[in-house]
């Protein structure tokens, strides 16, 4: 019987066993990795992924209900092994045979060899396991570096595309300000110019204005001498009737005087009233004359 600080005889270093796996329903093969005598446990590593292992208690290991169990091919020989032993040692303790030196050399030499074949085989299952643990590592290895260089070359992209929109994005702002300064610059000038403008128009407003005061001006003194002259005109025509008045009415006159000395000439012996009517017919004609001429 094996004690409880003990582990039996098929579980050793490297031996291939069988794990109960509840969740699969099923036995599944691992590899002795490691017996701790302290810790008094054993540790076996699942052979599909060498990353997944299992602690199992000395104690528990042999009884009924451990998941950890001899692989079936050990476990026949290590039976037979022990049926054998059992036998003989019961033929020797019976003493009815005794068994062959060469009998037992030859188990021996069956045993090493066999033993010698499973190492190798487990060697040989281990080194391809660890092949294919290898080759799985490089390929996860080559699809991280993929997607490494996938990133790389997406950052890359996406690095680039937003330098690109960021520079696009500057012209833009560029060509805006531009824009703008135009248009303001555009702007000074336009209102520089229409200051240009309205100060041309003023100054001909002002010379417009200048000149109709100056025409104004020079209307008027041509009116005040047209005045003065038909003013003056008019004074002498004034002074020339006048003077002409005057020189008809002495005319008249004399003329009134002559016609009464001659009507005293031709009229000498008649009388007052005579002479009365004579002075009333010459009144009218020195009357006569003027509307005559």
């Amino acid at each position: 019987s094996v004690g409880a600080g003990e582990h039996p005889a098929w579980c050793q270093l490297t031996a291939k066993l069988q794990w109960w796996s509840e969740s699969q329903k099923k036995h599944l093969p691992v590899y002795v990795t490691k017996i701790d005598d302290k810790k008094k446990s054993v540790v076996v590593t699942f052979a599909a992924d060498k990353k997944v292992w299992k602690e199992v208690p000395f104690s528990k290991l042999g009884r009924k209900g451990c998941p950890l169990q001899p692989f079936p091919a050990s476990k026949d020989n290590g039976d037979d092994k022990d049926g054998a032993k059992s036998k003989d040692d019961s033929k020797a303790e019976d003493g009815t045979a005794t068994p062959d030196w060469w009998r037992l050399e030859k188990s021996k030499l069956l045993d090493k060899k066999e033993q010698s074949k499973r190492e190798k085989a487990l060697e040989e299952e281990m080194k391809q396991i660890e092949a294919k643990e290898v080759m799985k590592k490089e390929e996860r290895k080559r699809k991280a570096l993929l997607e490494a260089e996938k990133r790389k070359v997406q950052e890359a992209f996406e690095k680039r595309k937003r330098e690109a929109e960021q520079q696009k994005l500057k012209e833009e702002e560029e060509w805006r300000q531009k824009l703008r300064e135009r248009r303001e610059r555009e702007a000074k000038e336009e209102e520089e110019k229409e200051r240009e403008r309205e100060a041309k128009r003023e100054k001909k407003r002002q010379e417009k204005e200048k000149k109709r005061k100056i025409e104004e001006a020079e209307e008027s003194k041509k009116r005040q001498a047209r005045e003065a002259e038909e003013k003056k005109k008019r004074e002498a025509e004034e002074k020339e009737k006048a003077k002409r008045e005057a020189a008809e009415a002495a005319k008249a006159q004399a003329e009134s005087a002559r016609l009464q000395a001659e009507i005293m000439r031709q009229l000498p012996a008649q009388g007052l009233m005579g002479m009365a009517q004579a002075a009333q017919a010459a009144a009218w004609q020195q009357q006569a004359l003027p509307l005559a001429m």
